[in-house]
C-alpha cells in the first residue's frame, strides 16, 4: 500500500527548495535589469559626449545628435 501522507522535514524541505528557486529568480531577473539600465546609461553618456547641434534659422529649430564615430568609439568602450 502507498502511502502518500509528508512528514514535516518534507514540508520544510519543500518550502526551502520553492524559496531557494524564488531567489534565483529574482536575483536574475533583477540582474538583468542592471544590466540593461548600465547599458542604456552608456549610451546615453556618450550620447551626450558626442553632441552635435544643428540648427535650422527658417522655423528656429534646434537638433542635436551624436557624432557617429566618437558615440560608437565611446560604446564600444565602455564594453557594449
Amino acid at each position: 500500500m502507498l502511502d502518500f501522507r509528508m512528514n514535516k522535514s518534507k514540508y520544510i524541505t519543500l518550502i526551502f527548495l520553492a524559496i531557494t528557486v524564488f531567489f534565483f529568480i529574482f536575483f536574475y531577473s533583477l540582474l538583468q535589469r542592471i544590466d540593461t539600465y548600465l547599458k542604456l546609461k552608456a549610451m546615453n553618456d556618450c550620447a551626450l559626449i558626442s553632441r552635435y547641434q544643428k540648427d535650422n534659422p527658417s522655423d528656429g529649430t534646434t537638433v542635436w545628435y551624436p557624432v557617429d564615430e566618437i558615440y560608437k568609439k565611446c560604446v564600444q568602450e565602455k564594453g557594449y
